[in-house]
């Protein structure tokens, strides 16, 4: 029976892989956690958390094995921390099922509460979010304006959940169960009808995003930064012929010189940007020095359409065990498993940069992720978002999509335009719903030039963050309070 558990936790982690950004078959999202949940079934405690951790590791390595590449010690402990949570959600929702609360009730609240925490603090990580699944169907996540990227887990989880009770005993399908889901399913398609924006509201601004498609093997080699400066300017003057930009974008990192080393190559780019009469946003790294100590960071650069250096923003949520390996300094051993990684410093403050009537914050690759971030751009008054990236660290993969995919989301949440340029794709342009306007494919040397707005509606979930993240932690919470003393309430006891 073990090993018959341990198959069903293997099949849901399948099932949503395929579902996920990349293989795109994202109909299998609401039934993926059905085999999960029968694996569950008769069992509890640590038996329990040991079929959700199998799930976990599974899920963890199909969707993220790429980062392997990247860091193989940070990948390990990437996937015993990201299991551990499916684990817990596996120990939890047991927990609450044997203390009689309604299946459709405790897995939805308990799955939604775990990606909440999973998302806290300096390990906090989303990519892993069942939402993603749909941001090819947009009307199915608009309730993301409202709760955010984790409305859209709770449905899909409480739909799972439904056809879980409806297909329980194979010999007596349950109809009503199996009614509830589809009228939950029928509920989310009008929510996403009713909310939906409308994109053509906004004034026009004209983007031409910049896919140098520059290798990661030569994109610091220094016989190569000619060469990967001249593929930016040429795609650049390329572009223009589309229509005069009223910006052009260049993604992370795409100037392979730190500017504060190379102060000269910044006067370069400030000539061609007035040259040509356009803005420029450039991702760049950047060095500075305060006293003896010298500090580098992962920056964003925009120069006016005169030639004027307009400002400077600092990445300020950097990918741990990549960009920085925390208590480096502490812990010896640390500094020689992750001696590839990186050493940048936190930025320290939001920038809003300002171009002709566009007021715009930037996510750097992966602060994009985190719904937090746009947010606090919303706040500062941003009208458009903006995403550099790099991801030719992730290959031919389906990670690339899937990043791509929380661009979608951040334009629901936000009701923003965004205008997304990575390096090796994909590039996009993402409507306030989270329609794909324009895109480009992976490893392509191209450019998009297309027309986004700016608006400065909000929607709920901008103005009110924190309203949805503690309705599913506090809901979660209270399920697990009732379900532990339950026995002890007088109104629960028999007589």
């Amino acid at each position: 029976m073990q090993s018959v558990s341990k198959l069903g936790a293997v099949i849901s982690a399948v099932l949503l892989f395929i579902a996920f950004p990349g293989l795109n078959q994202w109909y299998l999202v609401f039934v993926a956690l059905i085999p999960l949940f029968m694996a569950l079934e008769g069992r509890s405690g640590i038996r329990a958390f040991g079929v959700g951790y199998v799930f976990g590791l599974h899920f963890v390595i199909l969707i993220l094995y790429s980062i392997m590449t990247i860091t193989l010690a940070g990948f390990v402990m990437l996937l015993i921390y990201l299991s551990f949570f499916y684990g817990a959600f596996a120990f939890v929702f047991s927990l609450l099922r044997d203390r009689g609360i309604p299946v459709w009730l405790s897995a939805p609240f308990t799955w939604t509460a775990m990606e909440i925490v999973m998302s806290f603090g300096y390990f906090g990580f989303t990519l892993l979010g069942i939402s993603h699944v749909l941001y090819k169907v947009p009307v199915l996540i608009q309730i993301a304006s409202i709760s955010g990227m984790w409305g859209v887990s709770f449905i899909v989880v409480l739909i799972n959940s439904l056809l879980f009770l409806a297909l329980r005993d194979f010999s007596k399908v349950r109809i009503g169960s199996l009614i509830s889901a589809v009228t939950v399913l029928c509920i989310l398609l009008l929510i996403g009808f009713i909310l939906r924006p409308d994109i053509n509201d906004g004034g026009d601004f004209r983007v031409a995003i910049i896919q140098g498609n520059i290798e990661q093997d030569v994109k610091w080699d220094a016989d190569y930064r000619e060469i990967t400066l001249k593929k930016f300017y040429s795609l650049t003057n390329l572009s223009m012929a589309q229509g005069k930009p009223d910006m052009v974008i260049w993604p992370e990192t795409s100037i392979p010189f730190n500017l504060g080393d190379f102060p000269h190559r910044l006067d370069e780019i400030k000539e061609f940007a007035e040259k040509k009469g356009i803005y420029l946003l450039s991702g760049v790294p950047f060095a500075e020095y305060r006293g003896d100590e010298r500090y580098s960071y992962n920056s964003a650069v925009l120069i006016s359409d005169s030639g004027e250096f307009m400002g400077r923003y600092d990445k300020m949520h950097l990918v741990p065990f990549s960009e920085k390996v925390p208590w480096r300094a502490k812990i010896p051993i640390l500094e020689k498993v992750m001696e590839e990684a990186g050493n940048f410093s936190e930025g320290r403050e939001r920038i809003i940069f300002r171009a002709k009537d566009a007021k715009f914050g930037v996510l750097i690759c992966f602060e994009s992720i985190f719904p937090e971030h746009s947010v606090n751009y919303i706040e500062k008054g941003a009208n458009l978002l903006v995403v550099i990236t790099n991801d030719a660290w992730f290959g031919r993969t389906t990670l690339p999509h899937l990043h791509m995919s929380a661009s979608c989301m951040r334009a629901v949440e936000t009701h923003r335009w965004v205008a997304r340029c990575a390096n090796t794709g994909v590039s996009a342009i993402i409507a306030p719903d989270g329609g794909i306007i324009a895109r480009t494919d992976l490893y392509k040397y191209t450019y998009l030039n297309d027309l986004v707005r700016i608006r400065s509606d909000s929607t709920f979930f901008s103005r009110h963050r924190l309203m949805p993240l503690l309705f599913f932690i506090i809901g979660g919470i209270l399920l697990l309070t009732y379900g532990l003393v339950k026995d002890k309430l007088p109104f629960t006891r028999e007589v």
